[in-house]
């Protein structure tokens, strides 16, 4: 690589801790292992419950875990789909998301899909993430 240019290495994280991880410590531990040998910013897991997320960023902080931290948002198209998502990664569906979403989702699933993506942004944007400078979107 010449001098001018740029190479930035991102990490993955997970707010609601990796599936191989014995515990948030462990996995907040091996965070801090990735950011310190050169991961200059990290990209969330999907979630989707935004205080998961919030609580995961304070912890990291706390941890000395000082680069940015960007959500990772999965708009959700299709009940299998997520349910797929889901166990590979151990997020977990709130109940209330659940109940409302996925009761009718092949009827509402385009305007719910919208309206619950812009709550979920619209939440994360005001909570003033001043480090947030885009969003990742996993298809």
């Amino acid at each position: 690589m010449s001098k001018t240019e740029v190479f930035n290495v991102s990490g993955a994280c997970y707010p609601e801790v990796h599936q191989e991880a014995a515990n948030m410590i462990e996995d907040i531990q091996n965070l801090k292992k990735k950011v310190d040998s050169g991961a200059d910013h990290l990209i969330s897991q999907l979630f989707f419950d935004d205080q998961v997320f919030f609580d995961f960023q304070e912890k990291a902080r706390i941890a000395g875990i000082n680069v940015p931290i960007e959500a990772g948002i999965m708009p959700v198209t299709n009940k299998k789909q997520i349910e797929r998502m889901v166990s590979m990664c151990g997020a977990s569906i709130p109940a209330k998301l659940s109940k409302k979403f996925f009761r009718d989702l092949e009827i509402i699933m385009k305007p719910c899909v919208m309206q619950v993506f812009h709550m979920q942004l619209t939440r994360l944007l005001n909570w003033q993430l001043m480090e947030l400078t885009e969003f990742i979107f996993i298809q």
